[in-house]
């Protein structure tokens, strides 16, 4: 449910959606014989969409790999997310079991979803047309600090795998000409 809020209003449910069957890892074929440490074939190489591969050493160039992967599947649910001043998210992460670590799942999906709502800076515009790189976006957001997102909750929900997204906040306030 979409609502024009007038600045004196409250914050309003802006966008609410699930994403089914979410992806929980990235496989890459080996092109390369690749043996482990007692001599078996590693066809393909697996990085799993948590919050570790931000921090266990993953080389840049592989972890660059999966982050686009990872924008790539969500880019579709998310072009109806309308340009806004400030929000609040909530994510509900739903699955069947309950072994998992919440914060190393949805902290994944909430940096791919912040990097792809958030305005890219005129750095990271210049470094992509440096390298060729094509940022991925949509612009609904100028940043993603505390001054446009001050509050993250995370949930799980025993159930079908997906992912409930919803953000509440203040849509974008348009200057209206006066002529």
């Amino acid at each position: 449910m979409t609502k024009i809020l007038n600045s004196n209003q409250m914050d309003d449910v802006l966008f609410h959606e699930f994403f089914r069957d979410p992806p929980t890892k990235y496989e890459k074929i080996n092109k390369k014989i690749k043996l482990d440490s007692k001599g078996k074939l590693i066809e393909k190489d697996v990085n799993y969409l948590t919050a570790n591969i931000f921090y266990d050493g993953t080389h840049w160039a592989i972890k660059s790999k999966v982050v686009n992967f990872a924008k790539e599947w969500m880019m579709p649910f998310i072009q109806e997310i309308p340009k806004m001043e400030k929000c609040k998210i909530e994510i509900t992460y739903h699955f069947p079991t309950d072994n998992f670590d919440l914060d190393n799942k949805v902290y994944f999906w909430t940096k791919i979803l912040l990097d792809l709502m958030k305005t890219p800076s005129s750095k990271q515009i210049i470094n992509a047309e440096k390298y060729d790189n094509e940022i991925k976006t949509i612009n609904v957001l100028k940043d993603d600090t505390v001054r446009f997102v001050d509050e993250i909750n995370m949930k799980y929900k025993k159930g079908y795998p997906a992912i409930e997204l919803k953000i509440i906040g203040r849509l974008e306030q348009t200057q209206q000409s006066l002529f």
